[in-house]
């Protein structure tokens, strides 16, 4: 994006990544002062710092799957 700096643009990539696998693992995300604050209907939530996001979708997607979903199934 023009005018913008790669820390910027960095973050507006992880929003938009974050918020495509949350939607379609049924989470819901918001930005806080602190970090992503990722949430699933039960009300149970992770906050995570840029700095703790993974860089690849693919591994997001696991970390989420394995913080949310894997509880629902033990």
């Amino acid at each position: 994006m023009p005018g913008l700096n790669s820390v910027e643009n960095s973050l507006i990539e992880q929003h938009f990544t974050l918020k495509a696998i949350t939607e379609k693992l049924g989470l819901s995300m918001r930005l806080s002062p602190s970090g992503w604050l990722v949430q699933d209907p039960y009300d149970r939530s992770m906050l995570m710092t840029r700095q703790q996001l993974p860089k690849e979708a693919g591994a997001l997607e696991d970390k989420l799957r394995r913080v949310f979903l894997s509880q629902l199934n033990a």
